[in-house]
């Protein structure tokens, strides 16, 4: 599996730029961008983005988005965090 763009995050750079100050803004790269081979499935990939959120001690709301693959991705964090009783901004 690869997220589009490679892995990386700098394809997000120009909206991150457009947030708010106060908005909390964490790009998350795929293992395969860091040289990491995993067979992980959309399940385990949205678990371990959700444990590397900065803070992700911290409730929600939550606002999540993704490209191409990264969609799908963000869409099972979505279920994932919703099913643990975190709140999502829409």
């Amino acid at each position: 599996m690869w997220h589009g763009g490679g892995g990386h995050v700098l394809r997000f750079r120009a909206m991150a730029a457009r947030l708010d100050v106060d908005q909390p803004f964490y790009g998350l790269r795929s293992p395969e961008a860091d040289g990491a081979v995993a067979r992980l499935t959309v399940e385990d990939l949205a678990a371990k983005y959700i444990r590397d959120i900065p803070g992700s001690a911290t409730k929600g709301p939550y606002l999540l988005a993704g490209a191409s693959f990264g969609g799908l991705i963000a869409y099972e964090m979505a279920t994932q965090l919703i099913t643990a009783g975190e709140k999502l901004a829409c």
